[in-house]
């Protein structure tokens, strides 16, 4: 069985992605509590360790990241780059309609 990622984020990082001026670029945090800024990762943001784990079982996780990240990816992708959602199928806004009441 392969390892099962421990890093689980609630903030998808395809979503995180498209703050970035170009790819590999680091986000601009704010800490609340102090008032300091600091650069991060996507990768590093909106996660937490054990997150969606319930009684040592990864069930939650493995259902957003393979199931709802995987099948909305594109979808999100697809709005942002034409900041629209005209042109999307009735597939494709049904996975849109599912994202947004998840998140």
């Amino acid at each position: 069985m392969p390892k099962q990622p421990r890093k689980h984020h609630f903030v998808p990082q395809f979503l995180l992605k498209n703050f970035q001026s170009y790819p590999e670029a680091n986000l601009y945090c704010l800490n609340k509590r102090d008032g300091s800024i600091f650069p991060s990762r996507p990768a590093n943001l909106f996660a937490q360790r054990d997150f969606y784990t319930i009684q040592k079982q990864q069930i939650m996780e493995e259902f957003y990241s393979k199931f709802i990240e995987t099948n909305c990816a594109d979808v999100i992708d697809k709005v942002v780059r034409f900041y629209s959602l005209e042109g999307l199928s009735d597939k494709e806004f049904e996975l849109l309609k599912l994202f947004i009441s998840l998140y």
